[in-house]
């Protein structure tokens, strides 16, 4: 049986490190970084059981986006995913092993269509479909 991780503190969030990326495409460190302190001030606020829906909640945790660093380091992308979801967790009250519905399991990296939200796999296959039925039409009407 798998070991659910134990909510996060202020202290952890404040001494989390993550990996530098080199040649590959991370998070802007900055943008991590500002918000880390967001997330340290609302679990600052959560351990002193203050309210902090105005500091910085689970959805607005799930919902954050990054810069992509392409030509200088930046944060590993997963391991910085992973620690968001852990904040996110804690910021409900949860473990992060706990079951959620499907639409918190979103990354980051999602493509969002038409207020709706589409995997890069998702819009790929849309794409191939789309073009094999124009292919199709095409040679039915030929």
């Amino acid at each position: 049986m798998r070991r659910r991780p134990e909510p996060l503190t202020a202290a952890d969030v404040r001494s989390a490190r993550f990996q530098a990326t080199k040649f590959r495409e991370g998070y802007d460190q900055q943008a991590v970084d500002e918000f880390l302190e967001r997330a340290v001030t609302a679990l600052e606020a959560r351990e002193s059981r203050q309210p902090l829906t105005h500091i910085l909640n689970r959805d607005a945790v799930l919902a954050a986006k990054f810069p992509v660093s392409k030509f200088r380091e930046g944060y590993d992308q997963d391991q910085v995913d992973d620690f968001l979801d852990r904040i996110a967790a804690t910021l409900d009250g949860v473990s992060a092993g706990a079951a959620q519905p499907a639409v918190d399991q979103s990354r980051r990296g999602e493509i969002s269509v038409a207020n709706g939200r589409f995997s890069p796999g998702v819009v790929i296959a849309l794409a191939v479909a789309s073009f094999a039925a124009g292919v199709l039409i095409w040679l039915v009407i030929r």
